[in-house]
């Protein structure tokens, strides 16, 4: 005990003189020990410039190709419903009808006024020119029949036109005589029921015709013996003066060709009252609601008996067409630059758990407002009618092939939200922080410009390493 004592108390003496020996003397350096740093084993792979296809991944929801919602354009009271939802549909297929006695009674005025504006007008475009020379004619006969008339009296009666009138009414007389026998003789007879009354009615219209004649021929006689005054000759003068004006007129007429007018006048009345027909024969016709597309019945809720509205804002029933689906999605102003028509797109369907092949459809050139997102439509087929409307699916747009720089994606490490890499360089470990682009299996796409070909990526062992760590690269 006492030599441990004595050799704590020697160490002591020898520190302070140690520490106390300066007095004008440097005290000695002490020599530092470094340890030595251990290498960490590395697997490395030479960066390679590759062909890189380019892809969209982006998702959306499934919709008919072709959906028409169908409204009336009339309104009216549902007379009967003749299909319901699901039900499939062909194109002009009745769905419903309706009554409107309006439209009923606007197209029975309709088709008859244009039924009689065609009739005049096929009448006057046959037969106005031949109506009119006819006219002529006559205005001219008439012309003349006037003129010998008035040259006639001017000139009184001559004995044979005597001779002619009395001979006149002897005939007359004799047949009303002879009438007037039988008349007499029937009239006994049908007293006592001995003949029909129709039979004795024919035999009274013949004597009545037979006495009329007799007095006419009597009172001609009376007139051509006693000559024309001077109030017939005025008449007559006046007579003629009238049909040489309307000989004139239809001269005129015939002249400036007036039937062009007439038929050209009666075929605008056909032609207002064709068009007011169609018009009103296609409100007549849309009481009767057909499809205008093949396909599936889809929110329909009407009921039989019930009023639907003219031009209605809610439509009536749609019919969409589900042989072809389209999805609508938004992507961004880059990827749309690089996108086409007829561009490949591969489509998982959730529901289904299956991929369908599609393609590009549609773009709008316009971003969408207020997301600065592209609308871009893609087509697929739908022969088995499996997918339906409303189904969550995920694309993948094949876009153009560049040549860039692909890494395996366990290279990537994590750090703070960031991406980086270590590259192996001079036996060390250089930490570099990328940006990655698109994934093509287990590779990825590096977009930054301080990773390129030739060099030594890590890809295993990179997870224990610091920026400048040695490294010892191994197969």
């Amino acid at each position: 005990m006492k030599k441990s004592k004595l050799i704590i108390g020697a160490i002591l003496i020898i520190s302070i003189g140690v520490v106390s020996s300066g007095f004008g003397k440097k005290a000695p350096a002490t020599t530092a020990v470094v340890k030595k740093e251990t290498k960490k084993s590395v697997k490395v792979e030479i960066v390679k410039t590759q062909k890189i296809q380019k892809k969209v991944v982006t998702n959306g929801q499934t919709e008919p190709l072709l959906e028409v919602k169908q409204s009336s354009k009339i309104g009216g009271e549902i007379s009967d419903i003749l299909v319901k939802n699901g039900d499939y549909v062909k194109k002009d297929d009745v769905i419903l009808k309706l009554d409107n006695d309006r439209i009923e009674a606007n197209y029975k005025t309709a088709k008859a006024n244009y039924l009689m504006a065609k009739s005049n007008y096929e009448r006057v475009n046959l037969f106005s020119k031949s109506e009119n020379i006819r006219k002529l004619e006559q205005a001219e006969a008439g012309v003349t029949s006037a003129k010998m008339k008035l040259e006639k009296a001017l000139k009184g009666a001559d004995k044979e036109e005597i001779s002619n009138a009395e001979s006149r009414v002897k005939i007359a007389e004799s047949n009303y005589n002879l009438i007037k026998n039988l008349y007499e003789k029937n009239r006994q007879l049908y007293k006592e029921n001995l003949i029909s009354e129709q039979g004795f009615m024919d035999i009274e219209n013949k004597y009545e015709n037979a006495k009329n004649s007799y007095e006419t021929a009597k009172r001609n006689l009376i007139l051509i013996k006693k000559g024309a005054d001077e109030e017939d000759i005025t008449s007559l003068r006046a007579n003629l003066q009238n049909a040489e004006q309307s000989y004139e007129l239809l001269k005129k007429y015939v002249d400036n060709k007036i039937w062009e007018y007439e038929i050209t006048n009666s075929r605008a009345s056909y032609l207002t009252a064709k068009a007011n027909y169609e018009l009103m024969q296609k409100q007549y016709d849309d009481l009767t609601v057909n499809a205008k597309i093949s396909g599936v019945i889809t929110n329909m809720n009407l009921d039989k008996y019930g009023q639907v509205k003219a031009e209605g804002k809610i439509p009536m029933f749609s019919v969409i067409n589900t042989s072809e689906m389209i999805v609508e999605v938004g992507i961004s102003g880059k990827d749309f630059m690089d996108l086409e028509k007829k561009d490949k797109v591969r489509i998982y369907i959730e529901d289904l758990d299956k991929w369908y092949n599609g393609e590009v459809y549609e773009m709008n050139p316009s971003a969408s407002e207020g997301t600065d997102k592209f609308k871009v439509k893609i087509k697929l087929k739908n022969p088995d009618n499996r997918i339906q409307v409303g189904m969550y699916v995920k694309a993948e747009i094949d876009t153009k092939t560049i040549n860039g720089i692909l890494v395996p994606k366990k290279a990537i490490v994590i750090d703070n939200l960031s991406k980086y890499i270590f590259i192996s360089e001079n036996g060390k470990a250089k930490k570099m922080r990328v940006e990655t682009g698109i994934e093509n299996g287990n590779n990825i796409e590096i977009l930054s410009k301080n990773i390129k070909a030739g060099d030594e990526i890590i890809i295993e062992g990179q997870y224990t390493l610091e920026n400048n760590s040695l490294i010892n690269e191994v197969k």
